[in-house]
């Protein structure tokens, strides 16, 4: 294999593509494997006036967090077009400013290190060449529609594959086009030896899966494979009565690890799983189906359409909404629908599922005080460790559940005419336009607009407030009902208490719930305990939680100060966790059975362009 090791001089009368006022050109090479570094060139003309600027993104569309990519950037160069050095100087974390040349292009060098892993990242390591353009290529500000050209010298090794839904340049491997930056950093880039290509067509629309590193399936579950994934983007599909694009990848890095984690773009999908979800047709099912059907459906929502703050994608500064309950929760909503509806999941599956999502939101104390809008518009503060661990909630889950009451809603009020399906092709047909965005009140506007009254105590509620839901008001409508049951099994979380092992193995170290009998008690986080009932801690007998009634004293010996002082806890059974199961309502009316089977019906019969 041909290793690109960068002479980091850029030479413009050689330049093998064609120049053009109006494009940003870039090159793309990297070192050897240990040195996990990308060599990039940038090529462009200088603004007007004395200084033109070159940004790096801060983050990332699909992960809304500062992660600030600057970090990854050394050896900064600027010259002009006889390879004369140009003054530069950083006018904050994410700017380089330059003095303009007397005449022609600027040419900016630079090297981004790359090490990490994941489908939102890039890596350069043995014979995996990796990478998100959001994260290691720079832009003008201000001309980020301007289009854009890529180079990749070692892909004259024709041993490297390449997996990536950036369009070809003049049919040259090496060359590659975008119309803007935007779209040159929206498609991943997968460069290597060990790429394993499937494809299936839906009306002549290709669909390409591209499994990089140790693909363990053979032909018969390549064939099952491209057969579900075929049922299920057309199932997708169905509800918008065709597809937005011409081609599609799905880009799957294999690792070695338990990691699993994707990225949606408008022509493609990326992923890190672990390499065991390809081993059989049940892996597949279960570890590539789930995740794949909610990248998918991003085609639409949050890609096609998305929110105002988001229209246009602004790399440098952070995208405040409170519609991320929708963009991402909801799609895993209909992630799972739209497996069932395929034939992909069984109706009791799917409704373990629903129930399972509502039990682990009713069991969190967060979800009492963060609404689904907050934990959207919040999301830049995630992973920041002075956060309360016990208000620490997600989008994804809560948005889940706003995505089944929201649909439930639509039913109800309509009498059945109109579901989530409309509010979808509602949004898509007055915010696809690349110049719109959905406004923060949006979504409730469209849901008004569908059922003709307002729903302002629906979004006050259950969207932009934590009032406890009534299930069961949403449940009937469709013949179900919510079973509850207090979880025996359960231990520290009946007190409130999240507990880990001490080093020594002896002790145990908590988190406590507010509001809980233990925090009543006096404990708090960080607390270690040592005895409780003055039996050493890891000496408890197992059964000792499903013993206690509510009413029973505890007596809880935690270390302070180098001493044993001794709490004690009445338990009032007020934390114990419960579970949930959802089943069919044997006494539901026909008109909810019939409205059940119309939920959960296939879409596929409709019509795909």
């Amino acid at each position: 294999m041909i290793k690109a090791i960068l002479l980091f001089t850029i030479c413009f009368a050689g330049c093998i593509y064609a120049r053009s006022s109006d494009s940003v050109r870039y090159t793309l090479e990297w070192g050897a494997d240990a040195e996990h570094t990308f060599y990039v060139q940038m090529e462009f003309n200088p603004s007007n006036g004395k200084y033109s600027d070159v940004k790096i993104p801060a983050w990332r569309p699909g992960r809304y967090i500062l992660q600030n990519y600057a970090a990854a950037i050394s050896h900064f160069q600027a010259k002009d077009v006889n390879g004369n050095s140009l003054d530069w100087h950083k006018t904050d974390k994410d700017t380089w400013t330059i003095v303009n040349p007397r005449k022609g292009e600027i040419a900016v060098s630079y090297r981004f290190y790359a090490n990490t892993i994941d489908a939102g990242s890039s890596s350069v390591g043995k014979d995996l060449y990796y990478f998100n353009g959001v994260n290691l290529f720079m832009y003008l500000p201000g001309k980020e529609e301007m289009p854009a050209t890529l180079l990749i010298p070692a892909l004259m090794d024709e041993n490297l594959k390449v997996a990536t839904a950036l369009p070809n340049l003049q049919n040259d491997r090496r060359r590659f086009f975008a119309s803007s930056y935007h779209h040159l950093v929206d498609c991943p880039v997968i460069i290597s030896s060990k790429i394993h290509t499937l494809k299936f067509e839906i009306n002549n629309t290709p669909i390409y899966l591209h499994f990089q590193g140790n693909y363990r399936g053979n032909e018969k579950t390549d064939t099952w494979l491209t057969s579900a994934l075929a049922t299920l983007c057309k199932e997708q599909a169905a509800i918008f009565k065709g597809f937005p694009f011409t081609e599609y990848h799905c880009l799957y890095l294999l690792n070695n690890r338990r990691q699993r984690h994707a990225v949606e773009h408008a022509t493609s999908s990326c992923y890190s799983l672990p390499e065991e979800v390809t081993s059989s047709i049940d892996a597949m099912k279960y570890g590539v189906l789930g995740i794949t059907s909610h990248e998918f459906w991003h085609v639409w929502n949050v890609k096609k359409f998305r929110p105002l703050a988001m229209t246009p994608y602004r790399y440098d500064q952070e995208a405040y909404t409170s519609q991320h309950w929708f963009t991402e929760g909801v799609t895993s909503y209909i992630e799972e629908l739209t497996l069932l509806r395929a034939g992909l999941r069984s109706e009791e599956e799917f409704l373990q599922h629903l129930a399972n999502t509502f039990q682990s939101l009713d069991n969190s104390y967060a979800t009492r005080i963060v609404s689904p809008a907050q934990a959207s518009f919040d999301t830049w503060l995630s992973g920041n460790k002075l956060a309360n661990p016990f208000h620490r909630t997600s989008f994804y889950p809560l948005g889940e559940r706003c995505g089944f009451l929201l649909d439930m809603h639509l039913r109800i009020e309509t009498k059945g005419n109109k579901n989530i399906e409309d509010l979808f092709r509602y949004l898509d047909e007055n915010y696809s336009h690349p110049s719109t965005g959905i406004p923060e009140d949006g979504i409730q506007k469209a849901c008004e607009k569908l059922i003709g009254k307002s729903c302002k105590k629906f979004f006050q509620d259950y969207i932009f407030g934590t009032t406890p839901i009534n299930y069961d008001v949403y449940l009937s409508a469709v013949g179900l009902t919510l079973n509850t049951f207090v979880d025996t099994t359960e231990s520290w979380p009946k007190l409130g208490i999240q507990t880990a092992k001490e080093a020594s193995g002896t002790l145990l170290r908590v988190m406590v719930k507010p509001e809980s009998d233990a925090m009543r008690a006096g404990l708090g986080d960080d607390d270690i305990i040592a005895t409780i009932n003055n039996i050493p801690v890891m000496d408890v007998p197992d059964d000792f939680f499903t013993s206690i009634m509510p009413g029973d004293s505890i007596s809880i010996g935690r270390i302070h100060n180098f001493n044993i002082e001794h709490l004690t806890i009445i338990y009032s059974g007020k934390d114990a966790p419960l579970i949930y199961d959802i089943t069919p309502n044997p006494d539901a009316l026909p008109l909810q059975q019939n409205h059940k089977t119309e939920w959960l019906k296939s879409r596929s019969s409709h019509e795909i362009k």
